[in-house]
């Protein structure tokens, strides 16, 4: 049994990691490949036809590689998709313009399920989003990368930083800052599964005091 498959759209020779599985098969997969299947599932669910000759997808326009996007039906340049590993010449089905588009539809039609399915993977998932959070957190500040952003950013916006520095210095004459109650919202809504609009107003009143407890011994005691 050989280690490699002939896809019958792209009709090339692939491994068979690369292949889509299909367990009544000989050798356990099926004669379409991973990315073929991808883009075909991609015509079925949208109603468009596929095009059977690829040259049609993909073509040579003044020396320049393009790729026809299914939606807008526009030939453009690779660098207008998104990478990707599982689709044809490493590169999306939809252009990035359109693919916003689709996925700004997809949060309409089905945001209030979206965010109940984004909650339920944060509670089942809590202890390991929270480690590997901690380890990008812990990867970017090593890479010292965070330092150069924040050099960049306070060279680009001085009139910002002149603001803050006022602020600083109202805060040091007069006391801790006011902790806005939008503020405090955002905050409670952060760092747990209900927005932030969701909490009573003492909960709230809570947070704003214990924010300026926080500052104030940031700024005079540590």
């Amino acid at each position: 049994m050989g280690t490699t498959e002939r896809c019958r759209v792209c009709l090339k020779h692939k491994p068979l990691s690369q292949m889509k599985k299909r367990a009544d098969s000989l050798n356990g997969v099926a004669t379409i490949c991973k990315p073929c299947a991808r883009e075909g599932e991609y015509f079925r669910v949208h109603g468009v036809e596929r095009p059977k000759d690829l040259t049609l997808v993909f073509k040579l326009i003044a020396g320049v590689k393009h790729k026809r996007c299914p939606t807008c039906s526009e030939y453009k340049t690779y660098d207008n998709f998104h990478k990707s590993e599982v689709c044809q010449k490493g590169v999306g089905t939809n252009c990035v313009v359109c693919k916003a588009a689709l996925r700004k539809q997809e949060r309409l039609k089905n945001g209030a399920r979206i965010r109940q399915l984004s909650r339920a993977w944060v509670e089942n998932n809590y202890e390991k989003n929270k480690l590997g959070d901690k380890l990008r957190g812990e990867k970017y500040r090593a890479s010292g990368k965070h330092k150069i952003t924040r050099k960049r950013w306070a060279e680009n916006n001085p009139d910002i930083m002149e603001l803050n520095r006022q602020k600083g210095v109202l805060r040091s004459r007069h006391g801790v800052a006011t902790i806005s109650e939008r503020y405090a919202r955002s905050i409670l809504g952060a760092r747990s599964f209900m927005k932030g609009s969701e909490f009573p107003q003492e909960v709230v009143k809570t947070q704003q005091e214990l924010m300026k407890i926080r500052r104030f011994i940031k700024e005079n005691i540590v």
